[in-house]
Order: C-alpha cells, then structure tokens, then sequence
C-alpha cells in the first residue's frame, strides 16, 4: 500500500491495486512525481484537513435470486485503494466518510462485511490514528419485505451531521414537467414525493455529511440498470440523500395516459396499475390488516400478469422519462448547492470518480445483474465525461441513455462543458470516443427492455 507518510510499498502483487495506481498515473496527476515514494496523484483535489466523502455502490448486499455479489457493490479491493490515495492527500490531517444510501431493504451490515469494510476501518485506525475515518449507512428508515411487499417499517439512526434541503426551483429537469401530480417514489405513500415536486418546489433532502464535504471521490460500480440503461457516477451518487421518498423515480400509469411506469398500453397493464396500486393504498393505512392479503395478491398477480422477467413494469424500461432528471437533478445540487442549501452559479465542492469495472454487471441490473468480466478501472475528474467513457467501453451508444444524453445539453448549472468528441482517453489502446467505438471488445448485455435501443447502429439490427 502507499504509505501515508511517504515509507515502504507493500511488494505482494495485487492487480486490482495496480490497476487503480496505473489509471491515475494515465491522467498525468503529479506527473513530475510519478515514480518516486512522494508521488500524491490527489495532491491538487485534496488538502490536508479536507472532509472527503467516498461514495461506494452499496445498493444492496448482493444479487436477488442468488448469493453472487461481486457485480452487484463496489468491491472492497478497490475502496481500498482509492481510499489509500485519499488518505496520502489528506497527510493523516482530516477526515473521510465512506457513506452511501442503499435500497431501504437492504442489509447494511452484510454488505460491509462482504467490501471488508470493518477490517478496512481497523487498518487505518491502526496506520493513521490521527486521520478520522467512518462508515455510514444513511438511511434514517429501512424496510421489512416479504414477496415484494413492505410489511414493516424501521427507524434508523441515519446521517449523524442531519440533512440538507435543497430547492433547484427552476433549474429542476422538473420544473414545468408533465409529470406533476403522479410522481411515484421509494414508497406506497405518493403523497411525499408529488408535495416535494410541484411548481416552482423541486427539492430534495441530502446528506449533510455530503453537503458538508470538501471533496466527494465517486467509487461506484459498472453496471447496466433496468430504469436508466446504466448505473455509473452520476446515477450512483443518488444514494447521498436522507430522503428517499423525495426522490421520484417513475410516473405512474401507462404511455397512453400518459406514464412511464409500464412500456405498453394494453387493457392488462391498465388494469394491473389499477389493482397494484389499490393494495399499495390500502397496505400504507392498515399494514398489519392488509400486508397479508397484499402478498398473497402479488403472489397470484406474478401468475396472471407475468413476472417480472416477462412483463416490464415499474419503470423500468428505454421510455422511463423521469428518473434521468431526477438524477440529474441530485448531481446539480450535490455540485452547485452549499452546506446550507442555497445554489451558486459555481460548484461548491470538487468531485473525482474510479469506477469499479473489473467485475461489470450487464443484464437485468442493478439487483438482478449477472457478472461479466471487464478488468477495468475508468478514473476521471467530471463524472460525465468518466460516464460517457464506461458506457461506449461497456458497448453502448452513450447518446441514447437520456442520462448522459441529457447531461451534456447546455444548463445554467452544467455538469459537462465543452465538447464531448474532445473528450480525451490515457492509458488505453484508444485515445478518444471514435477509436473507443471502433475498437472496443467490449459488448455488455443491455436489460432485456432496453435491447435494441442502446446499442450503437452496427450492433442493433
């Protein structure tokens, strides 16, 4: 490992550790020490005394139907390494606040041990006393499920340094939107969601931790995603919030009505939403009541209307229209926003991304993703831009996911700026996005919903 202090490397091999080193090597950082026991690649984003947040990919522990995880979150190999460099940057003055915000079922606990987060947190405790470093699972509330239905609900502590809110008004991908009044969250009561979006009131609640922060370093994990096509920097910083069901992730109803939450408009999708959301109502006011007969209903339901593997449903398909703004939207306040909420014309706080592709996920992701090799580690200053860059390595037509299609348009709050046809590949085989497409070996397999919509030309027939 690098020491902190400038001492011994550590000589056993260890190529995930290599393969970080060597991709921040590639973007010239300290270039002048490259080589030598002083080289500091993060010298220029981190001061010593800094607040760094890492945010890993921690959405769930691991795979829904099996015990495969390592597709799923950000491995600890890499946490691990990115962490190492932070820690040199800070010169053991400071603190780093490894944080995210998992789905509210998930179990917080497994996954730390499955990263190695807690022998992690020993190590540093052991080799920089002074540098105070934490993990934190910011959810304030966590959900019992059972046959995909909540049927308990648990305080948690949540972030220690509180929350944030943040009103984008008119800056909002949802200002003006026709999506007002039916917006669907993380929960059954739509209520909060739709109050927090309507109007000149686009806001949400963030982590204070992360608003707090100087500096947040984006460590997440390559995958492709049902409701965004994938799920890279920009939609995985979506967990340093502290109010989920602020968060509106699908507009409820068919296309013909005028929603996303279905790809087709047929009499049985109409009527599934009708029914679907009917238990939802009635499982919020009466749990203990109706949460029985909810589960067995969705258990009869997968029989009639289809599982999930055939029915596309909740959003989660090429013609979702609403989760890109909300993503955007998190990543213009987590920039632009400061630690008491109020926007800049600036951003705020500095940002870095090592994305974690050595085991990518492709498929059915996030939860449902089945592992694909890549043995890549893509590292970059703009999020967008590492984006863009992951997702044409990953074999996709970076243009067609209304993430980044979105992200790259002018805003009086722009997350990219420039050209993306500028944006310059180190140390690889390719030097920019044309050689990338004409060269990459790469070819990921799309969620099945969005085959045939985000692959480039050549590949899509």
């Amino acid at each position: 490992m690098a020491s902190f202090t400038g001492a011994a490397v550590g000589r056993a091999p260890n190529q995930v550790y290599d393969a970080v080193r060597t991709a921040l090597a590639s973007l010239g950082l300290d270039r002048v020490r490259w080589g030598t026991s002083h080289w500091n690649p993060l010298r220029d984003l981190i001061q010593p005394g800094d607040h760094v947040l890492v945010k890993p990919n921690w959405v769930v522990e691991g795979h829904h139907d099996d015990d495969s995880w390592e597709q799923i979150i950000t491995h600890g190999s890499v946490v691990r390494a990115t962490l190492d460099y932070v820690a040199l940057a800070l010169e053991g003055k400071g603190r780093i606040t490894l944080a995210d915000g998992p789905m509210l079922h998930s179990n917080f606990h497994m996954i730390c041990e499955r990263a190695g987060i807690p022998q992690l947190v020993d190590h540093y405790r052991r080799v920089a006393p002074t540098l105070a470093l934490e993990a934190i699972d910011l959810r304030s509330l966590c959900y019992t499920v059972r046959d995909d239905v909540i049927v308990g609900r648990t305080r948690l502590p949540g972030d220690p340094r509180g929350a944030v809110r943040v009103n984008l008004g008119k800056f909002s991908e949802f200002f003006g939107f026709r999506g007002e009044g039916r917006y669907y969250g993380a929960d059954y009561d739509t209520r909060e969601v739709n109050l927090h979006h309507r109007g000149d009131v686009q806001e949400y609640l963030l982590s204070g931790s992360a608003m707090n922060a100087n500096v947040i370093v984006d460590v997440p994990k390559l995958k492709t995603h049902q409701k965004s096509g994938m799920t890279l920097c920009l939609k995985g910083i979506v967990g340093l919030n502290s109010g989920r069901n602020w968060l509106p992730h699908r507009m409820q109803g068919t296309p013909r009505e005028g929603g996303d939450q279905f790809q087709e408009s047929t009499p049985v999708q109409w009527l599934e939403g009708r029914l679907v959301r009917a238990f939802e109502v009635s499982s919020w006011a009466a749990p203990a009541l109706v949460s029985p007969i909810h589960r067995i209903a969705k258990r009869l339901g997968k029989r009639v209307f289809g599982t999930t593997d055939v029915t596309i449903r909740g959003g989660g398909w090429y013609g979702n229209d609403t989760l890109w703004r909300m993503t955007l939207d998190i990543n213009r306040a987590l920039t632009f926003a400061d630690a008491a909420g109020a926007l800049h014309q600036t951003p705020v706080r500095r940002r870095f991304c090592v994305v974690d592709g050595i085991t990518a996920g492709e498929g059915e992701g996030p939860v449902y993703a089945t592992p694909a090799h890549m043995g890549a580690i893509i590292a970059g200053t703009n999020p967008v831009a590492v984006d863009v860059v992951a997702t044409e390595l990953a074999g996709f037509d970076f243009s067609k996911i209304p993430t980044l299609a979105n992200a790259v348009q002018p805003h009086p709050l722009p997350l990219f700026e420039g050209r993306i046809e500028d944006i310059t590949i180190a140390g690889a085989q390719w030097t920019d996005l044309r050689s990338l497409r004409a060269q990459s070996p790469v070819r990921l397999v799309p969620p099945r919903s969005w085959a045939g919509h985000i692959e480039h030309a050549r590949d899509s027939h």
